[in-house]
């Protein structure tokens, strides 16, 4: 082995060596140090500490609950949401590129816009106060939060082999690099985003459903205030006051019927080229509405969307009125059956036209569709005809065939609730002219609205018992007792509990329903609405709509419907469609409104459960025991153990708890996170999966 002898030159290569080793771990530890110091000690560098909050606070709640509104089983139509909007004051980043920089980079991967397009929405804003984004969801805010702290480990670990690059590089230009990157990265980007960034937290009202019974529903403006619909008419009950409780209102519709009357209504308002499309679906037993379609709608969501709005707001079954046309001749003439004038053996002759002489020795004439020849009252609801409805209607006076049409609720509101509903137009007697009789008898002369129409419906298909219609199913208080207030539309303006009133014989309303039946027959106008299994007891119409310009009978504008009740032999659905100024092939109400009328019986059948010809049923008076079954606990100090709960018992934790609740399917409650007996707090997120 050689010898190696170590001269003064290589002493001093050696020593050379670990000066420079020793310095780069110094400084190794410095920047550890100074890293910890920046982290624990420093809450900013380079920026100041001026507060954003002074102007917002950061996760302010601002506003009150409101009482969820739901479907008659439970399915949310109207609850509380959570809510973030994000802003920040563009005079606090006039002249800080970096602060400016950063933001940008916090935002870019949750607004999806360019790091340079949020920059420059800053630079060059002119308000005091800019938001960049509103109405955002609770994973909108934990994305954020992410994006902060994904960002601030990225510029520490760039600052941090900055420095070591600074310390040890060869030259002095990298060493200056170096610097300015360290520079560019040294920032507390969690102290920028709490002092310049407003995340401002609150609750607003939310419409799950969308447009889907939007214009019943209504919508709550910035305020806080309903806007239209119940959300305006049950104010007072849904919203919490001093002395009040909030409250759950239950409507008596489904939402499952609802979409399946929107979806054909959506159509038909398309195919048609119509100005609206009303279709109704009513239980005559009860007079509880469940479903009821007005097209156009709105998303109560974002309710304003430009001129025209107020037009869409508008709940058209109550507040539009128009001429019925021939669908109105069922209530005529069982009018007339009522009053014992006419019966299945009267016998009118029908030339094409109605003729009469007046007072004044004129000639009054009204022209009929066809000429029918002999027609009784079964053949005048079968064939639409005008002149035997118009012979029929010179039996009766006019004083009594007002009371009785009046009976029907004509010339009257409903009720219901929504607000801005229309009396309609019926004259009283002393205002008729010499044709009026004949001419209301046909469904001219008077103008009415959708819901008076099927409130109407309900004496022909109840054997004669007129109810009340009803929107409103249930009041409920969300207090410890969970007490049950009346419903206000269920008493009329003298404080009177709404009853039913028999306005018509069992035999007359039967008679009636079997003439309707008739509609349904080969020849019949409503031919085209007879569907497998099922007989219906229907009647189509088709009107005239006035010219405002001319006051005359437009030559172009017509209401095509279509009402049925089904089963015929004891009817359990009322259905009624109303087509407002079709412009397609046809506007016939045989033609445009029967088809749909049957699709949609169709589908309510088998949703429903109805009874069809093929099927084997029970008659009972359809009152169920159910069970009043307890609601879910509340998820407090621990989670609880919610398999088996169904989700209506579960609607207690979205209206009173504090911890975000989600709820995933519909069913009962299969699978939970977390797992029962896990302590929770405030920032705990519970998923609830129903099957």
């Amino acid at each position: 082995m050689r010898k190696v002898t170590l001269t003064r030159r290589h002493w001093y290569d050696m020593s050379k060596r670990f000066r420079l080793l020793g310095y780069s771990l110094f400084g190794i530890v410095f920047i550890l140090i100074f890293r910890y110091a920046a982290i624990m000690i420093v809450p900013a560098t380079v920026e100041d500490q001026t507060s954003i909050q002074t102007v917002l606070n950061d996760d302010k709640e601002s506003t009150s609950d409101r009482g969820p509104i739901v479907d008659r089983n439970g399915h949310p139509l109207a609850i509380q949401e959570e809510y973030f909007h994000v802003g920040l004051r563009p005079i606090d980043f006039r002249g800080r590129d970096l602060r400016t920089q950063v933001v940008a980079e916090i935002l870019s991967p949750v607004l999806r816009r360019s790091v340079a397009d949020i920059k420059a929405t800053i630079t060059y804003a002119s308000d005091q106060f800019i938001y960049l984004a509103k109405w955002q969801d609770r994973t909108f805010k934990e994305q954020l939060d992410a994006s902060v702290e994904r960002l601030a480990a990225e510029k520490a670990a760039i600052a941090d082999q900055a420095r070591i690059v600074q310390l040890t590089a060869p030259t002095a230009a990298e060493r200056e690099r170096a610097k300015e990157t360290v520079e560019a990265n040294t920032i507390n980007v969690q102290s920028v985003y709490r002092n310049f960034v407003s995340v401002d937290k609150g609750k607003r009202r939310f419409y799950p459903e969308l447009e889907s019974a939007s214009q019943i529903i209504g919508f709550v403006k910035n305020n806080y205030r309903g806007g239209a619909g119940l959300e305006s008419s049950l104010e007072s009950i849904i919203a919490p006051g001093a002395e009040r409780p909030v409250n759950r209102v239950t409507l008596t519709l489904d939402i499952n019927v609802q979409h399946i009357l929107e979806r054909l209504s959506q159509r038909l308002l398309v195919e048609h080229k119509a100005e609206s499309v009303m279709f109704i679906a009513v239980d005559p037993r009860s007079g509880e509405i469940i479903g009821a379609a007005s097209a156009p709608g709105f998303d109560p969501n974002n309710y304003y969307t430009g001129e025209g709005s107020e037009y869409l707001w508008l709940y058209k079954p109550v507040t539009d009125v128009y001429e019925p046309g021939s669908v109105f001749k069922i209530f005529s003439l069982s009018a007339l059956m009522e009053a014992g004038v006419v019966n299945n053996n009267s016998i009118f002759t029908c030339n094409g036209f109605y003729e009469h002489i007046n007072n004044r020795g004129e000639r009054e004439v009204i022209r009929c569709l066809s000429n029918h020849g002999r027609v009784g009252i079964r053949e005048i609801i079968k064939y639409s005809c005008n002149a035997g409805a118009a012979y029929a209607s010179d039996l009766l006076s006019k004083e009594e065939f007002d009371k009785i049409l009046r009976d029907f609720g004509f010339g009257s509101t409903t009720g219901v609730g929504n607000p801005g509903e229309s009396r309609g137009i019926f004259n009283v007697p002393s205002r008729w002219s010499e044709r009026s009789k004949p001419t209301i008898a046909m469904g001219q002369e008077i103008s009415v609205s959708a819901f008076q129409m099927v409130q109407a419906a309900t004496a022909i298909a109840n054997d004669g018992m007129l109810i009340p219609l009803k929107i409103v199913k249930e009041i409920q208080g969300l207090g410890p007792d969970q007490s049950r207030i009346p419903v206000p539309y269920d008493y009329d303006s003298n404080g009177k509990l709404k009853e039913a009133q028999q306005i018509l014989s069992p035999a007359v309303a039967r008679a009636m329903r079997e003439y309707m039946v008739e509609v349904t027959a080969p020849g019949g106008t409503g031919r085209r609405i007879a569907v497998d299994d099922i007989r219906i007891a229907a009647k189509t119409g088709t009107a005239q709509i006035v010219d405002p310009a001319s006051k005359t009978y437009s030559a172009t504008d017509f209401t095509a419907s279509c009402i049925a009740f089904f089963p015929a032999e004891r009817p359990s659905l009322v259905v009624y469609l109303v087509i407002s100024r079709p412009n397609g092939v046809s506007y016939y109400g045989s033609q445009i409104a029967a088809p749909p009328v049957g699709q949609a019986i169709n589908e309510l059948a088998d949703y429903l459960g109805i009874p069809r010809g093929r099927n084997d049923y029970t008659v009972h008076s359809g009152k169920l025991a159910v069970p009043d079954l307890p609601a879910a606990p509340l998820p407090i100090e621990q989670m609880p153990d919610y398999t088996g709960y169904s989700k209506q018992q579960l609607l207690p934790l979205v209206e009173n708890t504090n911890a975000l609740v989600t709820i995933i399917g519909n069913g009962w409650v299969r699978r939970q996170n977390p797992l029962p007996g896990t302590l929770l707090n405030q920032e705990s997120h519970v998923i609830l999966e129903l099957d």
